[in-house]
């Protein structure tokens, strides 16, 4: 009687092994999104072109190096928050 419980739990726990190893085979691989900006990229807006300098991606904010062309020269310059 004991070596049929023994058996069983053996039993049960070469099943529980393969099936452990079977999931981790067959989980599919992880994947990372790649950022969706980056520093040098181009912001577009109506005519004007500006580049990204800095992204910080734990605050989930970029900012601009400032360097903005466009066909319009009388554009506008924030340089501080209050508008300034």
């Amino acid at each position: 009687m004991e070596s049929m419980v023994r058996r069983l739990a053996l039993r049960a726990f070469a099943v529980s092994a393969t099936v452990a190893a079977l999931a981790c085979e067959l989980a599919p691989a992880a994947y990372a999104e790649p950022p969706l900006v980056f520093p040098g990229m181009e912001i577009h807006q109506d005519i004007h072109i500006c580049t990204l300098a800095y992204v910080d991606a734990k605050l989930r904010m970029a900012f601009s190096a400032g360097h903005c062309r466009g066909e319009e020269r009388s554009a506008t310059v924030t340089t501080t928050s209050s508008g300034t």
